[in-house]
C-alpha cells in the first residue's frame, strides 16, 4: 500500500476554491451565444475532476503535479470566461 497522507488544510481549501467556477453552469450556458456548447458542458466535470486529482497527487508526495493542475483550472476558468 503507497504511503497517504492528508494534504494540508489551505491546499484543500484551494482546491475547492477552484471548483466553485465551475458551479455557475448554468448561468453560462444561458449566456453563451455560441455553437461549441461541448466545451461548456465538459468544463465543470474538469474542474472538479482537476481538483481531485490535484488533492490525491498533493497526498502522495506530487506536489508539482498537484499545482500545476490548480494552475491548470485557474487557466481554464479564465479561459471559459472569455467565452
Amino acid at each position: 500500500m503507497e504511503y497517504y497522507q492528508r494534504p494540508p488544510w489551505w491546499f484543500t481549501a484551494i482546491a475547492v476554491i477552484t471548483v466553485l467556477p465551475g458551479l455557475r453552469m448554468p448561468w453560462i450556458m444561458s449566456t453563451y451565444g455560441g455553437g461549441n456548447h461541448i466545451l461548456l458542458w465538459l468544463y465543470p466535470f474538469m474542474t472538479l475532476l482537476a481538483a481531485w486529482l490535484a488533492y490525491h497527487c498533493y497526498a502522495t508526495e506530487r506536489q508539482a503535479m498537484a499545482w500545476i493542475l490548480i494552475v491548470m483550472s485557474l487557466l481554464s476558468s479564465g479561459l471559459i470566461n472569455l467565452l
